[in-house]
């Protein structure tokens, strides 16, 4: 493998793809294995970079359910909410298709009964928008910023700001993003042990939002929620918001403008 300083790196760097066969065995939900693009934090900058093809999917994935066993319970559930960020985030994306939003109901479905049962999980239909060509929203686009410059694991980053995204795009977009929300919303209750974690919470069918759904989730897996709780400080926030507009992944991401970062921040804070 080539090493390159921090120096090198540049926001078009490309990874070359690996000569020997790549073999993953994950031991997390985010399920990044299944694609090809690959991130990396430059630790002099704290931001994340973004390699692309020429890389290449793994060659095999080996699901060895003993050695998941060994993944700690709040990385497991962190990482599970990640790949509920992936799902999400592509149902939300005007840009999905038939194909790839059937997919991804299929994925969130299990995730979200897996985690609330932490049994067995799939999340290989995770990852399709990537192959798809389907863009991330504002969720991917801050928390690639939040991790490397606010020291928080990445799963931790989907708990706090998704929420906080689906419960901005609720307020500030149209009737067509309200519609794909409602897919997912009607996807969840329809989960009867999710159902049952919402009912228990007070919430309503008719009036609970999607980030509400969502907020029960991650209170229900005892997991962080605002910023404030992981150590991020308001006066950080203008340097996230900065470097969200700077960064190099504007092709699977749909870019916000610096306002509307302060907005979303100050909403998990």
């Amino acid at each position: 493998m080539s090493y390159h300083t921090s120096a090198q790196i540049r926001p078009t760097s490309q990874a070359l793809p690996s000569k020997p066969p790549m073999i993953c065995i994950p031991t997390a939900l985010s399920g990044g294995e299944y694609n090809v693009y690959s991130g990396v934090t430059n630790h002099v900058t704290n931001e994340k970079m973004q390699f692309s093809p020429p890389l290449e999917s793994p060659s095999l994935i080996v699901l060895f359910e003993e050695l998941a066993c060994s993944t700690p319970s709040e990385i497991w559930l962190q990482s599970g909410m990640r790949g509920m960020d992936h799902c999400v985030e592509t149902l939300m994306s005007m840009r999905s298709t038939m194909e790839v939003d059937e997919s991804v109901l299929k994925s969130l479905k299990c995730l979200i009964l897996g985690l609330l049962l932490s049994k067995k999980l799939r999340t290989m239909y995770v990852m399709l928008f990537l192959h798809r060509g389907v863009n991330c929203d504002a969720s991917h686009g801050v928390e690639h910023m939040l991790g490397p410059m606010g020291r928080v694991n990445h799963g931790q980053t989907s708990c706090i700001l998704l929420l906080a995204v689906c419960k901005f795009n609720a307020l500030h977009n149209g009737p067509e993003i309200l519609e794909r929300q409602k897919i997912i919303r009607d996807t969840l209750w329809g989960i009867p042990e999710a159902k049952e974690t919402f009912e228990r919470r007070g919430l309503k069918v008719e009036k609970a939002g999607l980030g509400d759904l969502l907020d029960t989730v991650v209170r229900a897996l005892g997991l962080e929620r605002r910023l404030s709780e992981v150590g991020v400080e308001r006066n950080m926030f203008k340097r996230l918001a900065q470097g969200q507009r700077t960064r190099s992944w504007k092709r699977i991401v749909s870019i916000c403008r610096r306002q509307e970062v302060l907005d979303i921040l100050e909403m998990c804070a």
